[in-house]
């Protein structure tokens, strides 16, 4: 009987820790990111696609991450789905979220 006990805490304490880690998640895609260019800014990076990410980078004065970012949405503006992939591994359970487009899909792995 304290078999029982023991494994339905264990299973809540998983259950728990998985509802904290989503709502991670989920606070950390809403948040708005704080852009460091203007609008028009972000339509001349897209237009000068070729150019070298480091100088467009040094001439805007952000990153060239925030240049590649900004060229990499035109191709999923253009008709490329976007894909992203969240893995969480912690004490014995997987959670894996995948988003393609319009469909998301999340997996939860439990090791016994």
């Amino acid at each position: 009987m304290q078999e029982n006990n023991i494994y339905d805490d264990y299973k809540k304490q998983i259950i728990r820790e998985f509802n904290e880690n989503c709502q991670k998640i989920k606070k950390e895609e809403n948040m708005p990111k704080k852009n460091k260019l203007t609008p028009e800014q972000i339509e001349e990076i897209k237009s000068r696609k070729g150019e070298f990410l480091s100088d467009l980078a040094r001439e805007f004065n952000v990153s060239y991450q925030t240049i590649s970012y900004h060229q990499k949405k035109v191709k999923s503006e253009n008709g490329k789905n976007h894909k992203s992939k969240h893995v969480i591994k912690q004490k014995g359970v997987k959670l894996t979220k995948e988003i393609s487009g319009n469909h998301i899909k999340i997996t939860v792995s439990i090791e016994i």
